[in-house]
């Protein structure tokens, strides 16, 4: 069937899609950009979440796993008896101070509890007439001695 007036528009369809492939390259080159960076981000961040949980057990298997009062040197024995105990150290307040809003423990720690407690700056006590005391309290003068009752 012939039309009284028939218009050649192949020309024109052949530009519109050309420019329709050329936009759908471009949109999913987009899609594909934003979903490799979706991923990017998704990965960083389980990636941080795993190493923040690998250095939280790093730090845990440092620190002591429970505290018992009043143990003797027969009740630690007992407690190093068990498998699952790797070191246990012993403690004992002695006396504790508290001058200017500032408070001062005497500790007593056996070899044992010294080489579970975290590395400092100093020294440790080698002698029985020595103790460690914290920075904070190296001008403040508080007195230690036995009170008679």
């Amino acid at each position: 069937m012939n039309y009284p007036f028939e218009n050649d528009t192949s020309a024109v369809i052949k530009k519109l899609a050309r420019k329709s492939v050329r936009f759908d390259k471009k949109k999913n080159l987009f899609c594909l950009s934003a979903i490799i960076v979706a991923v990017a981000m998704i990965m960083m961040s389980l990636l941080t979440v795993q190493n923040i949980i690998y250095q939280n057990q790093k730090e845990i298997e440092g620190l002591h796993q429970g505290i018992f009062f009043d143990i003797t040197q027969d009740s630690k024995e007992k407690f190093l008896a068990n498998e699952e105990v790797k070191s246990v150290g012993l403690s004992c307040n002695i006396k504790t101070v508290k001058e200017n809003s500032k408070e001062l423990s005497l500790i007593y720690y056996d070899d044992d509890m010294l080489s579970l407690i975290p590395a400092f700056d100093g020294k440790y006590p080698e002698k029985a007439s020595e103790i460690a005391v914290t920075d904070a309290f190296l001008p403040v003068k508080i007195s230690l001695r036995k009170s008679t009752p």
